[in-house]
């Protein structure tokens, strides 16, 4: 968690100073090492925080270079990582629904922030704020392609 938690730090620090190449470098390696933490970390909501953390880090930093392929591509890692992660329990539901809920919040301001030219936006801004994990996955494949 410590070199995680450094790796994030340093990446937000060169977001900051606009060094985005560095920043990008750095969210990539924390979203890497929070994957490889995944299963061996106790507390597993803990876990799937840091996880969304590193993949919605790199998300902006996508917003903030206009790029609106790898916003999505994010998202999409994300929510493959999340189903994944077993959700046997009531608690685990809870955090994954709150991670989703933050995800659709980020989606909608990514696409009002890339001014996105989808011919469904309007539709595609509705459906965000209905979604489920399932149909949060699908609107982002498609507009991913």
């Amino acid at each position: 968690m410590d070199y995680w938690k450094q790796i994030t730090i340093e990446a937000n620090a060169a977001f900051e100073r606009q060094d985005y190449q560095s920043a990008r470098k750095l969210y990539t390696c924390a979203c890497d090492r929070a994957q490889k933490l995944l299963p061996f970390w106790f507390d597993s909501h803990e876990a799937l925080i840091v996880l969304s953390i590193s993949y919605q880090n790199l998300a902006d930093l996508y917003v903030r270079l206009d790029d609106a392929k790898n916003v999505f591509h994010c998202y999409q890692v994300l929510i493959s990582r999340l189903k994944q992660f077993n959700t046997d329990t009531t608690d685990h539901e809870f955090t994954i629904k709150n991670i989703v809920n933050r995800i659709r919040t980020d989606l909608l301001l990514a696409i009002k922030n890339l001014d996105l030219a989808f011919s469904e936006t309007d539709l595609l801004i509705q459906d965000i704020g209905q979604l489920s994990t399932n149909s949060l996955e699908k609107i982002i494949e498609e507009h991913c392609q």
